[in-house]
């Protein structure tokens, strides 16, 4: 099971997902592109930011862009919502 959790505090965005989302390759690379996506968002658009990564776990905190996050969590409810199995979210 892969653990996503997602916190805004003070105009900081943090996005943490931990685990894998193991029997499912469709949930690991969601998951995955969702992740990667948001990485090379907050680089093209210059958004200074933290990530960590190893194996299975990732994450990434930046400050002052509600939309990324917005967006961010939208797509990790819409998996959960198509895989609870495999996908775990708390905001």
């Amino acid at each position: 099971m892969t653990t996503v959790t997602l916190k805004e505090e003070d105009g900081w965005y943090t996005v943490e997902a931990k685990g894998h989302a193991t029997g499912s390759k469709e949930m690991c690379l969601a998951v995955s592109v969702l992740l990667q996506t948001l990485h090379s968002w907050l680089v093209a658009s210059r958004i200074p930011h933290a990530a960590s990564t190893g194996y299975g776990d990732s994450e990434y905190t930046w400050k002052g862009n509600r939309a990324a996050f917005d967006l961010i969590v939208a797509g990790f409810l819409r998996l959960q919502g198509t895989d609870p199995d495999h996908i775990s979210v708390r905001i």
